[in-house]
């Protein structure tokens, strides 16, 4: 008899991985592979332990792996994007880091290590220097009281939106050592605001103007703060729908992308007072730019005005959410968030004649949390914000007035106070015991999409007036300038990595260092190079928007080297511009390449196309990315029939993890939604497959965060 929860799996959605095949791919095709861990990530299960680390470990090497690749904990426990890891007090965060660095003992980053060789199992730590934090905001005036711990600094450093939350430890102690804008250029701009412009491309559409000017239900809502924390009604407006024939569109430094045809939204503020630098604008679902074909790209498709002319501003369209979904504005405690969320998923935001607000929302899209932006404020410059590349269509959109003045987790390599502290981190691995370093060159907690303009801390300067004759400060924000700057940063970051690779082989361990193949091109070490948009490391949401153009020194000091490139459902191998010239040369010095396949990203990825495109490619192993075990979230049981040989001495499954699953879920829906992931198997103790169309029952809890980890066990 079977429980009411159960879900049968197909078969053929299932990603058949198993240590099989890995000894396979190992032993007949001279490939390796190895698999990453996140520690900081682990952190966040509920009572996590020493144990848990030990049974990851006894899984790995039960799968036949021999190395493991550990994303170290950066200092601080900073935040990185969203407000998901956060090492605050235990009971108001997204998750339990607290609970589990307590439960541990001591520096996890030392127990993870220490458990890799217990275990037999090689541990290469991976450092990411950039990984300063600051990813979310808290309100003007508040502080991080309510949510400090021992573990995260305090320190808030200004920006706009607020003031940077849960920064790592050096930048609490240095912000002004982060990648700094370049002077005079917004960071002190000032109202009152009394216009707010917002274009909006024009596709299949042809509606009437000026008939959409005489209808109320077009009319936009206009919201203000002083401190982005609630926002309130601003009544005093006036607005025009307004036909822009052949409007240049440009990306956030200024580029010209293309011309199009647009609608703007004009809105006259009238009477606004000049402390209030934050403006919204909200759309109903009547609006007809709501129920047609239009887009909107930030940056030069929304602006604030004042008097004297146009206002620098910063785009902040994601929502705040509290951690406690029955907090209020008076019960609110700053900085215990969850992931900030889109309001793309509303058709529109209606206000009713009592002030009340309700979210109109898309055809079966569920509820976010983002119509509660006028309680909670917007995180401005937001990871995925300063990622918006071919537009969007949001009902809410926020300006804030200002640039920030630093780069908010990024920390300038060209200050020896900086590279000192990043060789401290590499010190500290390896008296842990590291069997190797990699320095991992991105990160997530730095995040602005004008990058042309930032990268003019005085060290910087200095050596770009060296290099180039004339002040930096004096030469135009175009793509040459911001070229010569990511180079001349790429230089500074170069002296860390020969630093680091000294320290490391001195230690008798093997240095590794990440590369964006997909960026090193023929002309990386020429003056025509420029930096591509497509390429992770200088463009999108990615960090630290750096260059080393001298590859061949970087990878002298390697050992080994990663591409660290992100790939869609398989390798691809016939595609010899991949990184050829960075191939070429490891190749020659007989240093072997790894790969990245991002199986928690998209479990698919790992399929038999993928792993046979590895194999014909000229890389030399393979780093899954990230595989874990599960905690203690419950269990689900998977009956095997009598098919199965015997009792199995031993049985496992890589984690799988399912976002964004609302509190109340039941272990039915959970279920469902593991199944249509499709991406698990189980093997047995000699690496045997054991067949997938089985039956899932059991209880699972969600952790704090919304996110549900599972694992699959034997039972006979």
């Amino acid at each position: 008899m079977q429980p009411d929860d159960t879900v049968m799996i197909d078969a053929a959605d299932v990603v058949n991985y198993t240590a099989e095949d890995i000894r396979r791919l190992q032993t007949e095709s001279g490939k390796q592979a190895a698999v990453a861990i996140d520690i900081v990530c682990q952190l966040c299960s509920a009572n996590f332990r020493k144990s848990d680390v030990r049974s990851i470990m006894v899984n790995i090497r039960n799968l036949g792996i021999r190395r493991v690749y550990l994303i170290m904990c950066s200092p601080g426990y900073p935040v990185m994007a969203g407000g998901m890891i956060t090492a605050i007090r235990t009971g108001l965060a997204s998750t339990d880091v607290v609970t589990a660095l307590n439960q541990l003992g001591e520096d996890p980053n030392k127990v993870f290590i220490e458990m890799c060789h217990e275990y037999g199992l090689e541990a290469i730590a991976v450092i990411k220097p950039y990984e300063g934090g600051g990813g979310v905001t808290i309100p003007e005036g508040t502080t991080l009281e309510g949510v400090a711990s021992e573990y995260s600094p305090t320190a808030t450093p200004e920006a706009v939106g607020g003031c940077r939350a849960f920064v790592d430890s050096f930048i609490a102690e240095h912000p002004e050592m982060r990648v700094q804008r370049k002077p005079g250029t917004g960071e002190d701009a000032a109202g009152p605001v009394t216009a707010m412009e917002i274009y909006y491309q024009i596709g299949s559409d042809t509606t009437d103007l000026a008939a959409a000017n005489r209808d109320a239900a077009n009319a936009p809502t206009v919201w203000v703060s002083q401190d982005n924390a609630g926002y309130s009604v601003w009544e005093d407006i006036t607005w025009e729908y307004t036909l822009i024939k052949q409007y240049p569109i440009c990306d956030a430094n200024g580029v010209l992308l293309f011309n199009r045809d647009c609608v703007r939204l004009r809105i006259e503020i009238n009477g606004l007072p000049a402390s209030y630098d934050y403006v919204a604008c909200s759309l109903s679902d009547q609006n007809f730019l709501m129920n047609a074909d239009y887009w909107c790209r930030p940056y030069s498709m929304a602006k604030l005005w004042s008097g004297s002319g146009e206002l620098p501003s910063t785009l902040g369209y994601y929502v705040r959410t509290p951690y406690d979904s029955n907090a209020t504005p008076e019960t609110m405690i700053w900085g215990s968030y969850g992931s900030p969320v889109s309001p793309t998923d509303l058709k529109g935001v209606r206000v009713e004649s009592d002030g009340s607000v309700t979210g109109v929302y898309k055809d079966g899209v569920a509820p976010t949390g983002a119509e509660e932006f006028y309680n909670w404020g917007f995180e401005y410059e937001f990871v995925y914000t300063s990622a918006v590349t071919n537009g969007f269509l949001s009902p809410v959109i926020a300006l804030g007035v200002g640039k920030n003045e630093y780069v908010q987790g990024l920390l300038c390599e060209g200050y020896e106070e900086v590279r000192d502290y990043w060789l401290e981190q590499v010190r500290t691995a390896l008296s842990y015991g590291a069997d190797g370093i990699d320095i991992r060159w991105d990160g997530h907690s730095a995040m602005v999409s004008d990058y042309y303009y930032y990268g003019y801390n005085q060290p910087i300067a200095d050596e770009y007036e060296r290099q180039y004759g004339v002040a930096l400060a004096d030469e135009p924000v175009n793509t040459q300038t911001a070229t010569r700057v990511m180079s001349i940063r790429g230089e500074f970051f170069l002296q860390f990595l020969e630093a680091a690779s000294e320290l490391t082989h001195a230690s008798g361990a093997i240095f590794l260092s990440h590369f964006f193949a997909t960026s090193y091109t023929d002309d990386i070490g020429s003056d025509s190079y420029e930096p591509s948009t497509a390429a992770n490391h200088v463009a999108q949401w990615k960090m630290p928007k750096i260059i080393v153009r001298d590859y061949r020194k970087v990878i002298d000091l390697c050992d080994e080297i990663v591409y660290k490139d992100y790939f869609t459902k398989y390798y691809p191998a016939s595609d010899q511009s991949l990184g050829q010239i960075l191939t070429d040369c490891a190749h020659s010095q007989g240093k072997r390449i790894w790969i990245h396949c991002y199986v928690q990203q998209n479990p698919q990825q790992l399929n038999a196309h993928y792993l046979e495109n590895f194999v014909e490619s000229q890389a030399d192993g393979m780093i899954l990315y990230e595989i874990t075990e599960s905690y203690d979230y419950g269990t689900t049981a998977q009956f095997l029939g009598d098919w199965i040989d015997g009792d199995p001495a031993y049985s496992f499954s890589i984690m799988g993890r399912i976002s964004g699953i609302s509190q109340g879920t039941t272990a039915g829906e959970l279920i469902g939604a593991l199944c249509m992931l499709g991406s698990n198997v189980v093997v047995d103790a000699e690496g045997r497959s054991v067949p997938l169309d089985t039956v899932l029952t059991g209880d699972m809890r969600l952790c704090l965060n919304g996110t549900c980890y599972y694992t699959f066990s034997i039972q006979n």
